[in-house]
């Protein structure tokens, strides 16, 4: 499929008020992404630092750190449990998080 075929394609399938973000090609060793009348990441939708324009709209800062902090910590606790339902009763699950939550796993573990 060539690219403006597969652009087409994937144009069908998403929503027109949908706000994803485009960001244009920066450093040019990319294909430059046309963003003439779209939202940009950059200029419109980034609040991944303190000083973007809407990371100080309403503590969007904050908002977004603390979220992405409690995501984590609940894809940590997924990781955890599915490891100690796949290996429930021989220590090994207990070991893997052990491995994974320490620097010298061999000596503290």
């Amino acid at each position: 499929m060539s690219r403006a075929d597969w652009v087409r394609d994937v144009t069908d399938h998403i929503p027109h008020d949908l706000a994803t973000g485009c960001y244009p090609d920066r450093d040019h060793t990319a294909t430059v992404s046309d963003c003439t009348n779209r939202v940009t990441h950059d200029g419109v939708l980034n609040k991944d630092t303190k000083d973007s324009p809407r990371s100080a709209v309403g503590h969007n800062f904050d908002r977004a750190y603390d979220l992405a902090v409690k995501d984590i910590a609940r894809q940590w606790q997924q990781f955890k449990d599915e490891l100690q339902r796949r290996y429930p009763n021989n220590g090994r699950a207990k070991a893997m998080i052990c491995a994974i939550t320490h620097d010298h796993p061999d000596k503290t573990c």
